[in-house]
């Protein structure tokens, strides 16, 4: 991944990037467009050009599979450099906002865990739904952190208030389905631990099936997963992408439905 982040600091506006970003990252090609998203963004704002060109461009050349992981890797920018205007912020339609600040959270729980985690303090400028989204993402962070044990990642849930967890346990269903190599028997011990909150990691599992779908990277666990949580019905995939003027509400639709 490291000689992307090189050609893109070098060269931002390369053809080369398209023949290393569709290299050798098999399954997790998307991933590479969120890192690589987020190098953009950053050139971007060490510009102090908050209209994003850069990375504006690259969603416009890659959005049609990766849109999800390219709106996330512009909230590791925003969390990398600690930057509050959140101008830009306000132009996106809910359903990106909520993947930016999911990206938010997710690169505060990796690498300001200190802050985030121990402290579990939030920025001033993440309210309403956009709490819940960056939750979501802290939730990812955990199940990365805890190596996908399951006891480690209770354990650190339980840090946090009941009233997070709906939103933590979701971004666990997210990565835990993504990555992948989850066999039934930890899904038989996630579904015992998470018990209320176990249709919140189902509907995070819809998010990561949903992704998959539409970046063409399903992958055997992934089918898998979606067996076992009964996550089969094409119609609820189409619901990830249903036009809302709340994500929030969209996702408690369909945790209604699970």
């Amino acid at each position: 991944m490291q000689h992307i982040f090189q050609e893109i600091k070098q060269s931002p506006e390369s053809q080369d990037i398209d023949s290393l970003l569709s290299g050798s990252f098999g399954e997790f090609t998307s991933v590479a467009y969120e890192a690589a998203a987020s190098k953009f963004a950053v050139i971007d704002i060490k510009n102090c050009n908050f209209s994003f060109p850069l990375w504006s461009s690259f969603l416009e050349k890659y959005g049609t599979l990766h849109s999800s992981q390219i709106h996330v890797g512009l909230g590791w920018a925003l969390c990398e450099t600690q930057s509050f205007n959140t101008s830009f912020l306000d132009t996106l339609d809910s359903i990106w906002r909520w993947r930016v600040l999911d990206g938010y959270g997710y690169y505060s729980g990796l690498f300001l865990r200190r802050e985030s985690i121990r402290k579990q303090t939030t920025p001033s400028f993440i309210t309403g739904d956009d709490f819940h989204a960056f939750n979501q993402g802290l939730g990812r962070s955990l199940w990365y952190l805890s190596q996908g044990e399951p006891d480690r990642l209770v354990r650190a849930l339980n840090l946090f208030d009941a009233a997070r967890k709906e939103d933590l346990w979701r971004g666990v269903g997210l990565a835990a389905t993504y990555v992948g190599s989850v066999e039934n028997k930890q899904l038989d011990e996630l579904k015992k631990e998470a018990e209320s909150f176990f249709v919140q990691f189902k509907c995070g599992a819809l998010l990561a099936i949903a992704g998959r779908q539409k970046a063409e990277q399903p992958t055997e666990n992934s089918s898998q997963i979606a067996k076992y949580l009964s996550l089969e019905n094409p119609e609820l995939v189409k619901m990830v992408s249903s036009k809302s003027s709340s994500f929030r509400t969209l996702l408690q639709g369909i945790e209604g439905q699970l």
